[in-house]
């Protein structure tokens, strides 16, 4: 898989021109999902109940697995990609570089364990591979400091501000005040996936009720890997009409964890005070 170079100067252009599009990121949750098999704690993923859930406490659901496997490998996907209008970042080199490298953090040291994840990790590359050959690639499609780069950030948040943003998420979002948010779909701190009809019937309610009045929105998703799931299932509902956009825990980098109960973030408050503007930082 290799670079189609779309940059992050091309994704906010895009995001700045009302040139609609859908972006989704594979990390390893996503990526354990698809497979059926957790290369972190090397178990297979038999039935909704009783495996041990992601970092988000997310569940992986059998209807979900199926729903990215067919979102990596769906050739009319491919097609929608090389248009840039669905765009992938899908991080499978990145997995099995840290599980080569870091091995101990996710196989207990087990060189066998190791080897079984690295096989699974190289079989679904093969065959989104197999499925995208009439492409020039689809690897990492997007430089990921779309969403570390502060400049690339605060513009980022700038060019939201001048949309209609739908805010998809936990209920405590509402408290970073740096986006001008004109609707919330609220979803359950664990296990949304479960609530996933009762989410898009209200997206595309919400797609119904800008189009009635010749405006556009833009989706911002933090439903960790129901977020895949559903943008797949709506995509063509939204093509060249709305933009839908995986945000994942991006917010949650700006708040104290007294304000969102959990920890996920990728740089640290000092980091962020440092950085960023002074308004960027939320204690409360």
């Amino acid at each position: 898989m290799t670079d189609i170079n779309i940059s992050s100067k091309d994704f906010l252009d895009k995001l700045q021109n009302d040139e609609h599009f859908s972006f989704v990121r594979y990390n390893d949750g996503e990526l354990i999902s698809a497979m059926e098999y957790d290369f972190i704690f090397n178990t297979h993923i038999k039935n909704d109940t009783d495996h041990i859930p992601n970092c988000d406490k997310h569940q992986y659901f059998k209807e979900m697995n199926k729903g990215l496997q067919e979102a990596l490998t769906n050739e009319e996907n491919i097609m929608y990609c090389e248009q840039h209008k669905y765009i992938f970042q899908i991080q499978i080199d990145s997995m099995i570089y840290i599980i080569e490298n870091k091995h101990e953090q996710f196989t207990g040291n087990n060189i066998t364990l190791k080897e079984y994840a690295l096989t699974r990790l190289k079989e679904l590359k093969d065959i989104i591979r197999v499925k995208r050959n009439k492409c020039e690639g689809h690897g990492e499609l997007i430089n990921y400091d779309i969403y570390t780069n502060p400049k690339n950030v605060v513009k980022f948040i700038d060019i939201l501000n001048t949309k209609n943003i739908i805010l998809i998420g936990p209920e405590y979002l509402t408290k970073f005040q740096l986006l001008n948010v004109k609707k919330y779909i609220f979803i359950p701190m664990h296990n949304c996936f479960l609530e996933k009809d009762r989410i898009m019937e209200e997206i595309q309610n919400t797609m119904n009720e800008f189009e009635n009045i010749g405006q556009s929105c833009v989706f911002l998703f933090s439903a960790s890997m129901a977020t895949n799931y559903i943008i797949d299932k709506i995509f063509k509902r939204s093509l060249d009409k709305h933009t839908m956009i995986d945000v994942g825990s991006l917010w949650d980098n700006f708040m104290s964890t007294e304000v969102t109960q959990v920890a996920r973030r990728i740089y640290n408050p000092e980091f962020i005070k440092a950085n960023y503007p002074a308004n960027y930082w939320h204690d409360k």
